[in-house]
């Protein structure tokens, strides 16, 4: 029996709500700390800095060209990720788990249809300004 790298929330969340797999759970999670991490480092005198909805789905975007290149409508195509609002889902499924925080005020609608998803992930990583990323 080996070690298992996977974390057994993001494994139930997958398999319980059944929308998403787990590796999308993974990747938006993994980038949310990503960000929060960012974040806390340049903003000191602010210990509590928020991850707009906007910002979260272009560096979604930014992040999965650098890491997937021209594969990376595929590989949304197949986490079932098709729209902003998609990626929203996912995030209030991880508040709900308790695997990420949220700001008080956030809701799910910020997610609603902030860009075409598909359009994004067709453009070279430079498709959103530097500001729309941090």
């Amino acid at each position: 029996m080996g070690l298992s790298l996977r974390d057994p929330v993001l494994e139930l969340l997958a398999e319980e709500k059944d929308l998403y797999p787990y590796e999308a759970y993974d990747f938006v999670s993994g980038l949310i700390k990503m960000m929060d991490d960012e974040l806390q480092a340049q903003t000191e005198s602010n210990p509590s800095p928020n991850i707009t909805a906007g910002q979260l789905c272009s560096r979604c975007v930014e992040f999965s060209c650098s890491v997937f290149g021209r594969m990376s409508r595929a590989v949304f195509s197949s986490w079932n990720i098709k729209t902003t609002n998609d990626i929203g889902i996912i995030v209030f499924h991880l508040i709900e788990a308790g695997v990420v925080g949220a700001a008080e005020g956030d809701r799910i609608e910020d997610f609603d249809n902030l860009f075409d998803m598909n359009s994004a992930l067709d453009k070279p990583v430079s498709y959103f300004s530097g500001d729309d990323l941090t």
